[in-house]
C-alpha cells in the first residue's frame, strides 16, 4: 500500500479555480478536496505530470487567493497539488470557508427537521 505523504487533513470541498503553468492560464477547473498544504483538482490535461510547477488562483468569501504549487500526483480523475508557500492568509481564508461551510451544513440539516 503506497503511503501517503500529506502533513495535513484536506476538506471535501468544491471551489472553482483556474488553474496557471508558466504565466499561461490552463483552463477552469473545479477542486475535489483543499487544505492548507494542497488541493485535488478534477480533469485537467494530461501534460501536467508530478513534478509539474502550476499556480491555483480561486475566491473565497473573504479574498482571493494565488499560491504557487507543485503536480505531487496525477490519477484518472485529476491532479494533486502541494502548496510551494503556506500563507497565513491562506490559513485565514480556508479557517473562514470551513466556518461558512460548517453553518451551511448546519443551516440544511436544521430545515430538514
Amino acid at each position: 500500500m503506497k503511503q501517503d505523504l500529506r502533513r495535513d487533513f484536506r476538506y471535501p470541498i468544491e471551489l472553482d479555480v483556474d488553474l496557471f503553468s508558466r504565466g499561461h492560464r490552463i483552463g477552469h477547473f473545479k477542486t475535489r478536496a483543499i487544505g492548507p498544504s494542497g488541493l485535488f483538482i478534477e480533469i485537467v490535461p494530461r501534460r501536467l505530470r508530478p513534478g509539474h510547477p502550476v499556480e491555483v488562483a480561486f475566491s473565497l468569501p473573504s479574498r482571493d487567493i494565488k499560491v504557487a504549487g507543485i503536480v505531487t500526483h496525477r490519477t484518472t480523475a485529476g491532479i494533486s497539488i502541494r502548496f510551494v508557500v503556506a500563507s497565513h492568509a491562506l490559513f485565514d481564508a480556508l479557517d473562514d470557508l470551513l466556518s461558512i461551510e460548517e453553518f451551511s451544513s448546519a443551516l440544511a440539516g436544521s430545515r430538514r427537521s
